[in-house]
């Protein structure tokens, strides 16, 4: 995942914030007069609130207009639009009869007389949900960033959005968001693998070592759900796919092919005999879908460890992916993980539940990629914004 390393530094900027509307519409001018566009006074100063309640989270902290900046820059939302009628750039102006207080306007007089306004949140991850945009800040930026569960997340919502004075969303819908955050990260880990495979050079000692295993994770209803997971002893490369039940060969192979890199045969330098290229290693327990002669089919050399008898011997075993399943699960539980009622019900209502599985697991692979970077916190913001972007 060495493509999502560039760090925008979005969250510990020293640019300052309040300005950013301001530079946009200075960019993106559009020869028009005052009269032409609806100006909006000022907000009024917040009101003073009841000193027998605490508030924890304070209105001038989060004012619309820092968060839509805030959102622009990391490109979270659009911070250019172009006029569906005439092509020019349009402007950011506020208008409080929206929702997010500001809105794209391209107005223009005399020929080609138009009106035209759009929506802030058009063509991003925001789209669809109509919940305040503060809120949704506070959700992404300051609880599913920290791995909170969905019980504390549900608490802190409650208690910002009275302080903040806003409407207050169910846990349902507070379920939606975060089944919109993680499948955004699963697509774009998703198509990360695709373009990236593992194992694409070498090891220095000429041989790439790929672990794999599968291992079941017990969903709320305490039925088991299957994972299929691989790992690069080099790189550190993860990565994890849902199987439900289906762990037969012919769902295993395909993933390891389409995943891992190898050189069917050996490759000799002859200019130095001793610059070899092996196939790639694979290193699994004696589960049955593992047979030598499989792997030998599609170029891989398989080694299986015997956990009856033994664990480790040396570079043969596969104590990283068990070292993996371990962290994932703590990780996805904090994160209240697979819950087999939801995936009931998804399958009722024809939803698809290996992706809401994915999401949940590519989550989890998330917050172990920031532990591995040992980021902080503006570190992870950064990250996130890097899987949350618009395609």
């Amino acid at each position: 995942m060495d493509d999502m390393n560039q760090d925008l530094n979005i969250f510990n900027s020293n640019e300052n914030d309040n300005n950013y509307i301001n530079d946009i519409n200075s960019e993106n001018y559009i020869n028009s007069s005052d009269n032409d566009v609806e100006q909006n006074s000022e907000d009024s100063n917040d009101e003073i609130f009841n000193n027998e309640i605490i508030h924890k989270y304070k209105k001038e902290n989060y004012k619309i207009k820092d968060i839509i900046s805030i959102l622009m820059k990391s490109n979270l939302l659009n911070n250019q639009v172009n006029c569906s009628k005439c092509n020019n750039i349009m402007k950011l102006i506020e208008n409080k009869s929206y929702a997010d207080e500001y809105v794209w306007r391209c107005f223009k007089k005399g020929d080609n007389k138009h009106d035209i306004k759009q929506n802030i949140r058009v063509n991003s991850i925001f789209e669809d949900v109509k919940t305040d945009i503060r809120l949704l800040y506070f959700i992404i930026f300051e609880n599913f960033i920290y791995n909170f569960s969905i019980n504390t997340v549900y608490k802190n919502c409650k208690e910002f959005s009275r302080d903040i004075e806003i409407k207050f969303i169910s846990r349902n819908y507070l379920g939606k968001i975060y089944m919109i955050i993680r499948n955004k990260i699963m697509k774009k880990m998703h198509k990360l693998w695709n373009l990236n495979n593992m194992a694409v050079e070498p090891c220095l000692d000429g041989k790439s070592k790929i672990e794999i295993d599968e291992s079941k994770f017990i969903t709320y209803d305490g039925s088991v759900r299957w994972m299929f997971g691989l790992v690069d002893r080099a790189k550190y490369d993860i990565r994890v796919f849902y199987v439900n039940d289906n762990r037969q060969k012919e769902t295993l192979l395909p993933i390891v092919k389409n995943n891992v890199y190898t050189i069917p045969e050996r490759v000799y330098n002859n200019e130095d005999g001793n610059n070899i290229n092996l196939p790639t290693r694979i290193y699994s327990d004696c589960f049955q879908s593992y047979q030598e002669s499989d792997f030998n089919q599609l170029g891989f050399i398989l080694h299986r460890i015997n956990h009856s008898l033994w664990f480790a011997q040396g570079s043969f075993h596969t104590n990283t992916i068990e070292g993996v399943w371990s962290r994932l699960k703590r990780l996805t539980y904090n994160f209240c993980g697979i819950s087999g009622f939801t995936l009931k019900k998804f399958a009722e209502k024809g939803i698809n539940v290996n992706d809401y599985a994915n999401g949940i697991i590519c989550s989890g692979l998330f917050f172990m990629e920031c532990e591995h970077k040992n980021l902080g916190i503006n570190g992870k913001k950064n990250l996130l914004v890097e899987y949350l972007k618009y395609d």
